[in-house]
């Protein structure tokens, strides 16, 4: 049926009137408010003082130091809808440390839409970004530099700006991408380390003069001046009462100093970056995880009050990547965890060791885990000088730029409330303070000390004819291994607590009868028995203790090795 002439001259002139009133509506606001803060109770909200303050700030470069839950994140909502909806063609940008968090300010503004009563938008809503029928667009960009390098920007805020990745790069990019329109800059976040740009931006009066600075603390922001409740205030306040630090940052909204804490905030921020894909429980318990690569993985234990804790590091190169780092809820039970290594094994199919604290109740659940199937499982304890060595190790890996992790706050605060003192004996006391938790961070660090040395495939251990210049080749490098090997034995070792890693004391024919045993197990190629005994040398040097394939070779190295006679690899 052929339609006739008058149905498409209607349908023409639909169109044309159509289009004739999105062009109109371009042309003029969205919304009849012109005041921002009159826009702000038409959404249904009472901007406090503060709020009011920066909402009616004209400033071209601004910064909000705001403590937690003072109404920073609304109030940048509205400052940045507002805009979009009387002005013809505003493009703004979101930017924050992560893109997730970026996605959720524009997510935000999004359901302040449905406060207005009205159809604003051009066509339906799409993930992380806003168009108007006035030709405005509300965007969330990645944080990256060459994105916004090619962008023309009316605005850009930067949310959680003390913790973002390349902050100096991105803030070169985002005055170009401002320059053609002479637009507005919001640096928003609370106070992090002191290397940052929004420690500059906040303190530096002489280079950031232009800058139009707004403090916030706790204080001002208590109801009824406020949105902070007094009695939830005091619950904060006691949990951290012992991390002084992380209450004048949060709370406060200061910058402060962190003496005593293990490893600084500017050392973990210097190590956040994006890194591997990443994976979380429900991957890998649905079974959506397949993956290869160099895997190792860390568990810390807890029983009623503290958490057990999984970390997987993935390594790359000589660069460590923390995919994965799994906090159980107190009470778990162990068998729980063991299921969640099983599966974590299975899944990344390449995992060459996990290490596993064995202090406590730790011993009975790596016996459980070995006999449940974990083969690459190792027991580690937690003596005072294992501490500092897993502690060093890993602190020296992010001192050299080899350790790296995607933004986690919690995570970050864990490891910045890592709390040492010294000993009477020299020796470093870990702690963190009451009501925080570190399992997660020795979790993360077990992981890390099981990667430090691959496992050999020779079948042969080096010889070592000079001891002071293999320690001076260690301190430089690590473990070497040379060209004219000694032949010995080939075990597969653990580290175990069964005893006592020093001054194991043994008869010198109990040494002589272990040694045998062990030289004839190197040759054979039959099963044979386990033994949990101090690791000695053959009969020709018999007064030698021979460190463990999983140790470096620098000599005088006391170490608890778990002998496995049937195998033929050293772990």
């Amino acid at each position: 049926m052929i339609p006739s002439p008058g149905r498409k001259i209607n349908r023409y002139y639909d169109n044309f009137q159509s289009e004739n009133e999105r062009d109109e509506a371009s042309h003029r606001p969205l919304i009849d408010e012109t005041d921002v803060v009159e826009f702000f109770k038409h959404l249904g909200f009472q901007a406090t003082v503060y709020q009011e303050k920066l909402l009616r700030d004209k400033s071209q470069f601004i910064l909000a130091r705001w403590s937690r839950q003072s109404g920073k994140s609304l109030a940048m909502a509205v400052a940045v809808l507002f805009n979009a909806l009387t002005r013809k063609g505003f493009r703004a940008a979101i930017v924050a440390p992560s893109k997730r968090q970026s996605l959720k300010m524009v997510d935000k503004i999004s359901r302040l839409l449905s406060r207005l009563g009205r159809d604003v938008l051009e066509g339906l809503p799409r993930k992380g970004r806003l168009a108007f029928r006035n030709g405005s667009v509300i965007e969330a960009l990645p944080n990256n530099p060459d994105t916004i390098r090619g962008e023309t920007l009316n605005v850009v805020v930067l949310d959680e700006f003390a913790y973002i990745e390349h902050d100096k790069e991105l803030y070169d990019a985002i005055i170009f991408a401002l320059s053609t329109t002479n637009g507005s800059f919001y640096g928003t976040s609370t106070p992090g380390s002191s290397d940052t740009l929004f420690y500059d931006m906040a303190t530096n009066d002489e280079k950031f003069a232009d800058f139009s600075r707004h403090h916030v603390s706790y204080k001002d922001a208590l109801k009824p001046n406020g949105p902070i409740d007094p009695e939830f205030l005091e619950k904060i306040r006691r949990q951290y009462q012992t991390d002084p630090g992380r209450w004048k940052r949060e709370m406060e909204a200061d910058f402060a100093d962190d003496e005593d804490a293990y490893l600084s905030l500017d050392l973990i921020e210097s190590c956040v970056t994006e890194g591997p894909e990443t994976f979380t429980k429900d991957d890998v318990i649905s079974g959506r995880l397949s993956r290869t690569g160099k895997f190792f993985v860390g568990a810390d234990l807890g029983l009623k009050i503290d958490r057990s804790a999984v970390a997987v590091v993935e390594k790359i190169g000589q660069d460590l990547y923390l995919v994965n780092d799994t906090a159980f809820p107190p009470s778990t039970v162990f068998s729980a965890v063991t299921g969640y290594l099983n599966l974590v094994n299975q899944r990344l199919q390449t995992v060459s060791r996990i290490y596993i604290d064995e202090t406590g109740l730790g011993g009975f659940f790596v016996q459980d885990a070995i006999k449940s199937g974990l083969k690459n499982a190792h027991g580690v304890f937690l003596s005072l000088p294992k501490k500092q060595e897993i502690m060093d190790s890993f602190k020296r890996l992010m001192q050299d730029g080899h350790l790296h992790f995607r933004r986690d706050p919690e995570l970050t605060n864990e490891m910045s409330a890592e709390r040492f003192q010294l000993s009477k004996t020299g020796q470093l006391q870990f702690s963190h303070p009451a009501g925080t938790h570190d399992d997660r961070l020795w979790a993360f660090a077990l992981a890390v000390y099981a990667s430090r040395f691959e496992t050999p495939t020779a079948k042969h251990r080096p010889t070592t004819p000079n001891p002071g210049r293999e320690t001076e080749r260690c301190k430089s490098r690590g473990p070497a291994w040379n060209d004219n090997p000694r032949p010995t034995m080939v075990l597969g070792m653990w580290e175990s607590s069964n005893h006592s890693p020093a001054h194991l004391r043994q008869t010198k024919r109990n040494r002589q009868s272990l040694s045998e045993k062990l030289w004839v197990a190197s040759s054979s190629q039959t099963n044979q028995h386990r033994y949990d005994r101090m690791i000695t040398n053959p009969p020709d040097r018999p007064d030698e203790s021979v460190p463990s394939a999983d140790e470096s070779i620098c000599p005088n190295q006391e170490r608890t090795a778990h002998v496995d006679t049937r195998g033929k690899t050293a772990h």
